[in-house]
């Protein structure tokens, strides 16, 4: 079997070759912060995404989810007994990705997980 590497061929075909589609990034903290991690229960942005998307993801797409995350680190920050230690913001880029995408937790819920 033989495989076409040149991708000419493919620009000949479709008059244009898109690269960069498709990706919705998300970074712990914005460049130039620092990013949060409790020695014990872990990362702050992996803590509030469980958190959101056990109590959103049936309902709402990953660009709101996300959304969410991040109004959760801002609002919610890191604590102890007293005062709040930090805050954090992610950062999130939609590069292409145009189309609403929803995790399909239904599944989750009919088999009692």
């Amino acid at each position: 079997m033989e495989y076409d590497l040149d991708s000419s061929s493919i620009l000949q075909k479709t008059n244009k070759l898109q690269i960069n589609s498709d990706f919705f990034l998300v970074f712990s903290t914005v460049g130039g912060e620092v990013s949060y991690r409790d020695p014990k229960s872990g990362a702050v942005l992996i803590k509030a995404m469980c958190h959101i998307f056990k109590e959103y993801a049936h309902k709402d797409d990953i660009e709101e989810l996300f959304r969410k995350v991040s109004i959760y680190l801002r609002d919610f920050g890191v604590h102890n007994e007293t005062e709040t230690l930090c805050l954090q913001t992610c950062e999130r880029t939609n590069i292409g990705f145009d189309k609403k995408f929803y995790f399909n937790c239904s599944q989750l819920k009919e088999n009692g997980s």
